[in-house]
């Protein structure tokens, strides 16, 4: 339902290719197409008697010669797969919706946090990292004493044994994006707005906004540019 349908093309590239007319076999239409965008590839095929589509279960074999009704019929299925798919679209925006009106955040968890299940209630949660949270916070400690630059912290991190859940080292753009992440003080930014949520944060709001004032250079202090000498 979603992209170019790489294999699907290759199939009607195949049919282009041939000498001799090809006929593709559907156990539906909503099997072979779920939206009318290959329409014009699939009528011009037709008209030059290049392929035939015979969909088994509504009975219809389209051709060049195939008459205004089993067309119709043809793109009647094609308006049900189509229906079909928007309601799974619709489907999942309403779960999202109310994940987010419930504080819960509907994707995989910041570094830090992980995914995980409520023994309880058995409904999926998310849970402090019990290897890695300790380390996010500090990121969020040592930024905020306006000593480091975020590269300076990268190679501290590095060492500190900060690691992502595939195992590689935190990139500078990753380090970036984390500490403007307002996850990690109870709050989710979704869609430009700020939704709470219902996991334990791992920072105060606090120390967050002290890493905002040294981030956009209203809490640096003098010592940052003399990184090169140990901060005491």
């Amino acid at each position: 339902t979603k992209g170019g349908r790489p294999e699907f093309m290759r199939m009607l590239d195949f049919i282009k290719k041939q000498k001799e007319k090809i006929a593709v076999v559907a156990d539906t239409v909503d099997r072979f197409q779920r939206s009318f965008r290959e329409m014009p590839i699939l009528l011009d095929l037709l008209d030059k008697d290049q392929a035939e589509f015979h969909f088994v279960k509504e009975g219809n074999v389209l051709t060049k010669d195939s008459n205004s009704m089993e067309k119709a019929m043809w793109g009647i299925g094609v308006v049900m797969a189509q229906s079909y798919t928007d309601q799974l679209s619709d489907n999942v925006k309403r779960s999202v919706k109310h994940k987010i009106a419930n504080g819960e955040w509907p994707g995989p968890a910041p570094l830090g946090y992980l995914n995980s299940i409520d023994t309880l209630t058995g409904k999926k949660t998310i849970i402090l990292d019990p290897e890695r949270h300790y380390l996010v916070k500090r990121v969020f400690e040592e930024y905020a004493t306006g000593a480091y630059s975020l590269a300076e912290l990268g190679r501290k991190a590095k060492d500190w044994g900060l690691r992502t859940r595939k195992g590689k080292v935190v990139s500078h753009q990753s380090l970036h994006d984390l500490i403007q992440k307002p996850f990690y003080y109870g709050m989710m930014f979704i869609r430009g707005e700020f939704h709470p949520h219902v996991y334990e944060p791992l920072i105060s709001k606090e120390l967050f906004d002290a890493c905002e004032a040294v981030r956009t250079g209203r809490g640096r202090t003098q010592a940052a540019s003399e990184t090169k000498y140990p901060f005491i």
